[in-house]
């Protein structure tokens, strides 16, 4: 049979003051600290012994100790925490590196260091420091152990890959709304089997069009054949997480805007009746029935928003070029005439995803 065996250690130190009212006699030198070993993701405790020279127990009531990490190389401090009293006059006391503390420290081998302060009370809050004195690791005054972090024991999440370039596909049919392509996706099919997910998370500013997932089998580093996996209708946005699932050497993500793409122009003139008249200068592409446009008041010569035009699309080509319209909004009173397109192009766009 198999047998494994695991243990339950305390992650004890002993630390020495050289302090003159506990020097009694030299009767034990310890020559190095063992490193001390913590692990990221899990909770760390480690029990701290506060001795004299002579191998006694120091009496810590009255001050307060502090455990330093520090990076070796540039020694900046990493984390500074103050340790739990287990019993004062024993010297005995204890810090949680907890999970949370880790976090933000990569697996490495750092310093550490134990601090004694004396403090003095200013409120239930704040104190002031009136001497700090450095506990000690060896009998050789060495002042600084090394602390090895090891990497989460439930292993480390990696990172997203991020995805901003998207190149306009110009095989596509120049009478249709353009089509946008993304960077190719490596996604490692040496680690990934039919049961693996691939999860994507989209970034966009008042979208609206299609977003189609693609994979590809190819076994190049330049893939020619793509398949359509799954395909979103995006309204304003409302896509946020897509996840596949299977074994893919390559994925890419390819969007259609379902709006403007190239933007319409309006032939706008006052009436003296404080109304507006609105013909059609350029169609743009890309537009569909309903669509609004809107045009502030303060370019037609009046103020915004009580002279806003508000222009609606009626009819539109197979393209989406605009042909028919109808408009709302009160005219500033005059009798001039503007060229004019809307104060925004409502097609949105995909700012970047994030592939996991």
């Amino acid at each position: 049979m198999q047998l494994i065996s695991s243990y339950l250690y305390p992650n004890k130190i002993d630390v020495f003051t050289n302090s003159i009212d506990v020097w009694k006699a030299e009767r034990y030198r310890k020559v190095y600290q063992r490193n001390l070993k913590v692990y990221r993701g899990v909770d760390n405790r480690v029990d701290i012994q506060v001795k004299n020279l002579d191998q006694k127990p120091y009496d810590i009531t009255g001050f307060s100790i502090l455990i330093n990490i520090v990076e070796k190389e540039t020694q900046e401090l990493l984390l500074q925490k103050e340790c739990e009293t287990k019993s004062l006059s024993q010297g005995r006391i204890y810090v949680n590196l907890s999970a949370n503390d880790l976090i933000s420290i990569n697996p490495g081998h750092y310093q550490y260091s134990l601090i004694k302060e004396t403090r003095s009370n200013v409120d239930s809050t704040d104190y002031t420091v009136s001497s700090r004195e450095i506990l000690y690791l060896d009998s050789q005054y060495g002042s600084a152990g090394t602390i090895q972090v090891y990497p989460n024991v439930y292993s480390e999440p990696k990172p997203s890959i991020i995805i901003k370039e998207f190149r306009e596909d110009v095989d596509q049919n120049l009478n249709t709304p353009p089509i946008f392509i993304s960077s190719i996706i490596d996604a490692k099919p040496q680690l990934s089997t039919e049961d693996t997910v691939h999860t994507f998370r989209f970034y966009m500013t008042d979208y609206n069009g299609e977003v189609v997932i693609q994979g590809s089998q190819s076994e190049g580093a330049n893939p020619h054949l793509w398949e359509d996996i799954v395909t979103y209708d995006v309204t304003a946005s409302d896509l946020q997480y897509a996840t596949i699932t299977g074994k893919y050497y390559w994925l890419r993500v390819k969007h259609t805007p379902g709006k403007v793409t190239s933007i319409a122009e309006f032939v706008v003139a006052q009436t003296i009746l404080n109304e507006y008249t609105v013909s059609i200068s350029n169609p743009g592409s890309g537009y569909q029935v309903g669509d609004t446009v809107t045009i502030s008041g303060a370019r037609l010569g009046g103020a915004t928003p009580t002279h806003n035009l508000i222009v609606t699309v009626s009819a539109v080509s197979s393209g989406g070029q605009i042909q028919t319209i109808t408009w709302a909004g009160n005219s500033y009173t005059g009798v001039k005439t503007f060229v004019v397109s809307g104060d925004d192009t409502p097609s949105g766009t995909v700012d970047k995803i994030l592939y996991r």
